[in-house]
């Protein structure tokens, strides 16, 4: 008998355990163990499981030391080859009720399409931007919006493979550190203006800053400009075979100029460092945003 009571304390401290276990650190869909604290500036984004109204308590404390910052979402959504009437669906749902719900204090700025990416995950067809004026309202008005789940499912039920879905802050030192690439469009451009986008995870930061030191007076003559660099706070969805993303660019670039940068020695010689300061899984590539854009530092 005595052997039994032990086993069975021995069984209750595993399961007890277990439970603790799941109940402070998550699982992802993906199956993954998160850790729901947000990191200071500069340190590694984390998961949190899911950004919907199920549990949109637990995401806005991950994101309470963001101390009234504004905060932007990202998601990349691949709805395959062939057009789906969930795309415009789900874009009408942000730009007409959540948009609605934040009381001026939620708008819609990016929204564009995939023309070029130089990775295989992830996919996507359309990208979009919401920008929150802070954490509560973010809470308030995208997940504790009552039939959010509803709205998720319909539209995840129409993707093809799990979206990237990310949590981000503007990085503020480009004005000071890369004057001249803050100064590019903002409003409608010309058709030969496109987006280009980098999902960039590092490996060395100090050889990706030189990268910027060495190319910045190079894009700024060329017509490549910063619409926004956001520093992702934290992750809510993505393909488990892709990382934890560091930073969103999002980029103008005038296509003759861009083929006249990309040819020249300085160039050249700058990508290196620029290879070396992120790992192989960062994601580059052209969006077609219609000629619409919105520069985040003007």
């Amino acid at each position: 008998k005595r052997k039994c009571g032990i086993c069975m304390i021995f069984l209750f401290l595993i399961t007890f355990g277990i439970m603790i276990t799941f109940l402070v650190v998550g699982i992802t869909t993906d199956g993954e163990i998160v850790i729901p604290t947000l990191p200071p500036d500069g340190g590694p984004t984390v998961r949190v499981v899911g950004c919907s109204n199920s549990n949109s308590q637990r995401v806005a404390n991950v994101l309470d030391n963001l101390e009234g910052q504004k905060i932007y979402v990202l998601e990349l959504l691949n709805y395959g080859s062939e057009s789906s009437p969930q795309q415009d669906r789900y874009l009408n749902f942000l730009e007409d009720t959540i948009v609605a719900r934040g009381n001026g204090d939620v708008r819609l700025v990016y929204n564009f399409e995939e023309e070029s990416w130089n990775v295989d995950v992830p996919r996507f067809t359309q990208g979009i931007v919401m920008e929150y004026a802070n954490t509560s309202v973010y809470k308030s008005a995208y997940l504790d919006y009552p039939n959010l789940q509803d709205e998720l499912d319909n539209r995840n039920n129409a993707l093809s493979g799990t979206p990237v879905n990310l949590i981000a802050t503007l990085n503020t030192e480009v004005k000071e550190k890369y004057p001249k690439l803050v100064s590019g469009p903002n409003g409608n451009v010309s058709s030969d203006t496109k987006f280009l986008l980098h999902l960039l995870k590092y490996r060395d930061e100090e050889k990706l800053d030189r990268f910027d030191e060495d190319t910045e007076e190079l894009k700024a003559n060329n017509g490549i400009f910063v619409q926004a660099w956001l520093d992702v706070r934290a992750t809510c969805t993505k393909p488990s075979s892709v990382p934890d993303y560091d930073q969103i660019r999002l980029e103008t670039v005038n296509l003759s100029g861009f083929a006249n940068v990309v040819n020249t020695e300085l160039w050249m010689d700058a990508s290196i460092s620029r290879q070396e300061g992120i790992v192989d899984a960062s994601g580059s590539g052209f969006a077609d945003a219609n000629g619409n854009f919105e520069n985040l530092y003007e």
